[in-house]
């Protein structure tokens, strides 16, 4: 069985972990927080009373068949072990949801545009946003900076170099190398 000092640990250590990937929750903790030493009386723990999170809105389906953002509970004044499972179940739906967005795997890869013109290093405009968009789609092996800006500089290009090396379209050395022509329009349109 999990004593309050474990539990408010483990709700610690994930508050920690969303927060180190960028998901910051204000706390505010009422009690008189955490006493040690050898007492006869059970340990206070202490509680949320308040938690800042964004509005959820819908969002792709990610894989693992959870979307979007969750809606961490508050705890009461006196929580029990349901109260304290419900808390870490969110959170862990949280930190899972958070950690397949930074990684780029999101389901349905496809944008859904059509790319219909040549892309190579120096263009700028929405093809481009377009572009960037798919390959962040495609996960962090093909886009690991995942930046969506517009402009087709160093960092597309070696992601397009990464996505043609994956699907045999190019590899080093080959003409169109980083370049999206019509092998690689033709791949990237048909995912």
């Amino acid at each position: 069985m999990i004593n309050n000092k474990n539990k408010a640990l483990v709700v610690m250590a994930l508050v920690v972990a969303l927060s180190s990937i960028g998901f910051g929750m204000a706390f505010g903790y009422g009690g008189g927080g955490i006493q040690t030493g050898s007492m006869s009386t059970p340990t206070p723990t202490p509680t949320p009373t308040s938690i800042s999170i964004p509005t959820p809105t819908p969002t792709p389906e990610v894989l693992g068949a959870f979307t979007g953002p969750v809606i961490i509970p508050t705890l009461p004044a006196n929580p029990t072990q349901a109260d304290y499972q419900n808390l870490l179940s969110a959170l862990m739906q949280q930190l899972s949801y958070l950690r397949s967005l930074m990684t780029g795997q999101v389901a349905g890869a496809s944008t859904g545009y059509q790319f219909t013109h040549n892309l190579q290093l120096g263009d700028s405009g929405e093809d481009v946003t377009q572009l960037q968009t798919f390959l962040k789609a495609q996960g962090a092996d093909i886009y690991p900076e995942g930046l969506i800006t517009g402009y087709f500089g160093n960092l597309t290009k070696l992601a397009v170099q990464r996505f043609q090396e994956k699907y045999d379209i190019a590899k080093s050395g080959d003409e169109g190398y980083g370049y999206v022509g019509p092998k690689t329009r033709a791949k990237i349109n048909s995912l």
